[in-house]
């Protein structure tokens, strides 16, 4: 299976977002999480600094910030 997107908005939340959206407590932050359609959030860079285990998958990570259709500044 493919994905093709014409257009892609990029919008991530931040840590403190994501423990607000998801109700998360700290132990539910010490155990092994997989973010899925995570996009550019920030909540994987801020489960490093804290050390548990933390995997992240989407298919925006496909793309880079040369792609003709990564267009944030613009679409936002």
């Amino acid at each position: 299976m493919s994905f093709h997107y014409e257009d892609i908005v990029p919008w991530g939340r931040s840590f403190d977002e994501y423990l607000d959206m998801f109700d998360l407590s700290e132990n539910d932050l010490a155990r092994d999480i997989v973010d899925v359609g995570g996009g550019p959030a920030s909540f994987n860079a801020g489960m490093h600094q804290r050390s548990p285990p933390i995997i992240s998958v989407d298919p925006i990570y496909l793309y880079n910030r040369n792609w003709r259709g990564y267009k944030p500044r613009q679409q936002i």
